[in-house]
């Protein structure tokens, strides 16, 4: 008999929380039932792990960035058996710091007829997403008008790498940003990026 145990109330929750993140850029979420994955014996941050346990399985391929996105990658693969492989074949890549230019020009980024076989990108940014390092505006779908943001440096950064990137439009990659407090920031590759304010120290 199906019973709604904490750890499925946990995943329904994840999972409408990252569906909000997406559809919604610009938007601050928070996974909740932290302490459903703080308690699971795994390295891995643990936002970053309920979003991997709530969107992979073995139909979908994992990779990671060194040192350690490539380390919660093969810990992720084990514990869930997703095929493990290398970022630029891979449906998700797992990352603690901005990819380069490079890394993220080679990800899978979709053709014209099929974007959504782009990459998703998961960034675990370590010094928070909010900040006041200067402000991102996002514009494009899910975005009623124009919204801004006050964000951290090191997502300012990633917002400058990603503004390098010249896929065709609607190809690209989606990325979800998560910080240690479990919030989350979802960025689809049809939303357009503008740097605001940015501080130079």
């Amino acid at each position: 008999m199906f019973e709604l145990n904490p750890d499925v109330l946990g995943a329904q929750s994840c999972y409408r929380t990252l569906l909000s993140a997406i559809s919604r850029p610009g938007t601050i979420n928070r996974i909740r039932f932290e302490r459903l994955y703080k308690e699971r014996a795994c390295k891995v941050p643990w936002g970053l792990l309920a979003a991997c346990e709530c969107l992979l399985d073995e139909q979908v391929t994992l990779g990671g960035l060194k040192e350690n996105g490539e380390r919660w990658a093969t810990e992720i693969s084990s514990l869930i058996k997703v095929p493990f492989r290398d970022p630029a074949q891979a449906d998700f890549v797992l990352a603690d710091r901005i990819p380069t230019a490079h890394e993220m020009a080679t990800m899978p980024h979709g053709s014209l007829l099929t974007p959504e076989k782009g990459a998703t990108l998961f960034l675990y940014v370590g010094d928070g997403i909010r900040g006041e390092a200067g402000s991102l505006e996002f514009q494009g779908p899910g975005v009623e008008g124009i919204l801004k943001l006050g964000v951290s440096r090191t997502v300012l950064d990633w917002a400058f790498a990603r503004q390098g990137l010249c896929f065709e439009y609607p190809m690209g990659i989606d990325t979800f940003l998560f910080d240690g407090e479990g919030e989350v920031l979802g960025v689809p590759r049809t939303c357009s990026l503008k740097v605001h304010n940015c501080r130079r120290d």
